[in-house]
């Protein structure tokens, strides 16, 4: 969901049985909804890097309807680091501290917007075939370069 959200509740008085309506006031309950999303766009990749999330709801997910993919992605590149659960995706590292590698891997899978940020780094020669793959809509070289 892109954009800003605006939820407004407001509940009509209290009505009685026979459509009489009680002596309490409406009861409003305001709410400002900023997805997720919006606010993990809104950190730079080194900030990311400096201070990653380890869990992450699907809602934030950047360009969620491509996530399996950058999955089956990273899986080839790190294998396993990333653990898919019930309305979230979580970052399990096979190192600790997590190689720097692992870290960028995770940081795409949940934001592809920053690909080209991510290749202008030291990654390796499949992350880069990957990404460079990715950005320009090739998926199908990139699986044909790792099998």
């Amino acid at each position: 969901m892109a954009g800003k959200v605006l939820n407004i509740k407001v509940c009509s008085p209290l009505k009685l049985c026979g459509g009489l309506t009680g002596k309490y006031h409406a009861i409003c309950h305001y709410s400002y909804n900023l997805p997720l999303c919006d606010i993990m766009k809104n950190k730079t990749l080194k900030e990311l890097i400096e201070n990653y999330p380890n869990e992450i709801t699907f809602e934030e997910i950047v360009d969620f309807e491509n996530f399996d993919e950058r999955l089956s992605v990273v899986d080839c590149i790190v294998v396993n680091s990333i653990g898919v659960n019930e309305g979230f995706i979580e970052f399990i590292p096979d190192n600790n501290p997590p190689l720097n590698e692992e870290i960028l891997c995770w940081i795409w899978a949940i934001r592809p917007d920053l690909t080209y940020e991510i290749l202008q780094l030291n990654i390796s020669d499949d992350f880069k075939f990957a990404l460079n793959s990715y950005s320009n809509n090739s998926m199908n070289k990139f699986w044909d370069y790792i099998s």
